[in-house]
């Protein structure tokens, strides 16, 4: 079993908008940047935790959340950071908040 690190994405990597899913919108966190490479020199996989309630509630599709994350993948690889696993929670990260285990495909 390997260890890994869990990250958020919307205000801990990228500025949190409110429901960010359009490309246009992709800002990352002051240091943000900084910080994953940091994290990536390290024997951990980096595995991105994100809530996703806007799709539930309509208010973007799954085609724009793959569009958008797409964009930030092709950002962070422009830095030398990629991430081994996203694990998308569209009910939120409640579960997650409460100890529940998460299992990476």
């Amino acid at each position: 079993m390997s260890k890994a690190i869990f990250l958020d994405r919307d205000g801990t990597i990228n500025i949190d908008k409110g429901y960010v899913h359009r490309v246009e919108d992709l800002e990352f966190e002051v240091n943000a940047i900084d910080g994953l490479r940091v994290l990536a020199t390290l024997p951990y996989r980096l595995v991105i935790v994100t809530g996703q309630s806007g799709i539930g509630r309509g208010y973007y599709s799954q085609e724009d959340y793959h569009r958008f994350m797409e964009e930030f993948y092709n950002r962070l690889s422009r830095e030398e950071i990629d991430f081994d696993a996203e694990k998308q929670v569209q009910e939120g990260l409640a579960d997650l908040k409460k100890g529940k285990i998460i299992r990476l495909a």
